[in-house]
């Protein structure tokens, strides 16, 4: 099965890191493309804690299932790479490098773009934890009133490569 890796860079200003907050329940909003087919869909959500049978087959389930028009299917499983995913650090952004931040083990379809949206998580350079960053406007801001400074993750790029390795279905 086809493994698309979500590849994320951003900037960021006193931040340590960033990544979903509970990567076990995250829901990653994507734009799809049929596989073999013309047909795209828009700002389809899938997450790891959701289970559907697949069609015909009551052993197997993913996280997301979806039929296309011409009655073809299509699934996705959320899933680590052990050893490869991580979220995003400070030295990444010095080093203006992608992180591999999620998989996604692709039945006809391909996903095309990411939406950031919220449930993501973040330390400012003095330890204070942010939850539930939004990002779905390509950036977000607040401020360490403890440590009296400001905290940014703007500039959010990302891309999707297609994996060689098989990944690891997340579990809940």
């Amino acid at each position: 099965m086809p493994l698309f890796v979500l590849y994320v860079k951003a900037d960021m200003e006193n931040c340590t890191d960033f990544g979903p907050m509970s990567p076990a329940s995250h829901w990653w909003t994507l734009d799809l493309k049929q596989s073999d087919g013309d047909e795209e869909r828009s700002g389809v959500s899938v997450s790891r804690s959701e289970e559907v049978e697949l069609k015909g087959n009551t052993s197997e389930t993913a996280n997301f299932v979806m039929k296309w028009s011409e009655k073809r299917y299509c699934s996705i499983n959320v899933v680590d790479v052990k050893g490869f995913t991580r979220t995003v650090t400070a030295e990444d952004v010095e080093n203006q490098v992608f992180v591999p931040l999620v998989g996604f083990e692709c039945r006809g379809c391909e996903p095309t773009r990411w939406e950031p949206g919220g449930g993501y998580t973040c330390r400012s350079t003095k330890g204070v934890r942010f939850d539930d960053v939004d990002l779905g406007e390509g950036e977000w801001m607040d401020y360490d009133a403890d440590h009296d400074l400001s905290v940014l993750i703007e500039n959010v790029q990302h891309r999707f490569e297609l994996h060689k390795e098989g990944g690891k279905k997340g579990k809940k």
